[in-house]
């Protein structure tokens, strides 16, 4: 396959996921204010709605269309890319660590989370969180993986199609 299909296809893959995290990091940046704690996470995701936005913008109209783009629009998306990095390595970690708990240390958690909530639906017991938990975990680790790679692939072409960006610096 075609890098540049690949590319595609891959920026395909995280533009839904750049709109849901943009919206969540919206949505968040209020709670955040009364817990800064979240300010990190909310940054990041922030970041990272950027960054698919910009990278999409790169890929469909300077390396498709051959179009000459903005000097700033190679910065925001470097800049954006390793906040998105950061992101990714990060994800990549905690869901590697969660797969790697076992069962029933999972099973601990999930019976000591629950018994904290007073409302939970009929029939949602650890074994369900387990299960919920896990199958969070495979489509984060999914999400982390194309992420990277198509993290690689960004500043590879931007350095492969620097003449895009018109009289850029460097």
């Amino acid at each position: 396959m075609d890098r540049i299909k690949l590319y595609k296809v891959l920026t395909f893959i995280l533009i839904p996921f750049a709109a849901i995290f943009g919206l969540l990091a919206i949505l968040m940046l209020l709670v955040a204010l009364g817990n800064p704690v979240l300010l990190l996470p909310v940054f990041m995701m922030i970041g990272f709605a950027i960054y698919t936005g910009c990278s999409s913008i790169f890929l469909f109209k300077g390396i498709i269309n051959n179009q000459p783009l903005k000097p700033s629009l190679k910065d925001w998306t470097k800049v954006n890319g390793y906040v998105s990095s950061a992101m990714g390595v990060m994800t990549l970690i905690n869901t590697i660590t969660l797969m790697s708990t076992s069962k029933t240390e999972l099973r601990k958690i999930a019976d000591q989370a629950l018994s904290m909530q007073s409302n939970k639906p009929p029939g949602f017991d650890a074994d369900v969180f387990v299960k919920m938990m896990s199958a969070m975990s495979w489509g984060l680790l999914a999400f982390a993986i194309i992420l990277i790679i198509h993290l690689l692939y960004t500043f590879t072409f931007l350095k492969k199609y620097q003449h895009l960006f018109g009289n850029s610096q460097q």
